[in-house]
């Protein structure tokens, strides 16, 4: 198995940002929460994770994001 890449990113350097909400993403937070509603409570730990996996892979990237496959502790993502 690969070990993980680690990247030293100085502390003054931003990895993560917040926008503010725009129309598009209250749409989908709507549909979102409504996919799940029959779900809410009922799936825990491990049984959850493929109902997760289903409903995350079909959310569109938003524009100028970039996504890394790697890994830690021998667990991908």
């Amino acid at each position: 198995m690969q070990s993980a890449k680690h990247k030293n990113i100085p502390a003054n350097d931003f990895w993560s940002s917040v926008h503010p909400l725009t129309s598009e993403d209250t749409v989908a937070m709507t549909a979102l929460r409504s996919a799940v509603a029959g779900m809410k409570g009922k799936l825990e730990g491990i049984a959850a994770r493929a109902p997760f996996n289903s409903i995350i892979e079909r959310v569109q990237a938003p524009e100028g994001v970039i996504f890394e496959e790697d890994g830690v502790g021998g667990i991908s993502g």
